[in-house]
């Protein structure tokens, strides 16, 4: 289910179907579950991707076939290298980076200077009014930038409950977490690679959107 500020019809491209954005399209995060799902839609929709980190080899290895470039953000040094030639940029938050400024916020500036066609950002649900999230201020930026973007403001992954809770449900059977008698619609990693193939394939279309990214149906966190 996509929310979206105001109504954008989301149509996955099919193979073949002619891309807006004719340059690779830098992928931040290709190493990670995000990051990973946005690149095999990027391709199954037929863009040219690049996909970015610390590690080549490790890229080349999970991505065969796609052109891996360093980008580091504890290294400036990389970030101009990274978008040359590139017409579109995925960008998420990894966990380790809670100061944007310096790191997601100039890799933007570098974008805009390098004239990155468009930027899907992989924000978190609420980001929007939420100003204590790292990711708020990356939307800030992105509004007083003149570059041509998109947001996008997944929910819970069901991925988390075989990553981030792993340990707490093999080892005590419980998930800890502040959820009470909350309910989530989980939605799974591809979804966020096929909206992002979507909006590549017209940016024109979603241009300034914020789309908020839900499963269909909610469920609670009680076994």
């Amino acid at each position: 289910v996509v929310v979206s500020d105001r109504f954008t019809p989301l149509l996955l491209p099919s193979p073949g179907r002619r891309c807006e954005v004719n340059e690779p399209v830098l992928v931040v995060g290709a190493s990670g579950n995000v990051g990973g799902a946005v690149v095999r839609s990027l391709l199954t929709a037929g863009f040219p991707v690049r996909a970015a980190g610390t590690d080549g080899p490790a890229l080349e290895r999970r991505h065969p076939g796609v052109q891996a470039v360093r980008l580091d953000f504890n290294d400036p040094a990389t970030f101009a290298p990274a978008l040359d030639g590139a017409g579109g940029l995925f960008l998420l938050r990894p966990p380790a980076i809670s100061r944007v400024g310096p790191t997601l916020n100039a890799l933007l500036d570098v974008a805009q200077q390098r004239g990155v066609d468009h930027v899907v950002f992989s924000s978190v649900s609420g980001a929007d009014t939420n100003r204590v999230v790292p990711h708020h201020r990356v939307e800030t930026h992105l509004h007083a930038s003149r570059l041509s973007w998109t947001i996008l403001r997944p929910g819970f992954f069901a991925q988390n409950l075989a990553d981030a809770y792993r340990t707490d449900i093999a080892g005590d059977a419980r998930i800890f977490l502040p959820a009470g008698h909350g309910r989530a619609a989980f939605l799974v990693v591809r979804d966020v690679g096929e909206v992002s193939a979507a909006v590549f394939a017209d940016p024109v279309a979603h241009r300034g959107a914020g789309l908020t990214l839900t499963g269909g149906h909610t469920l609670d966190f009680a076994v």
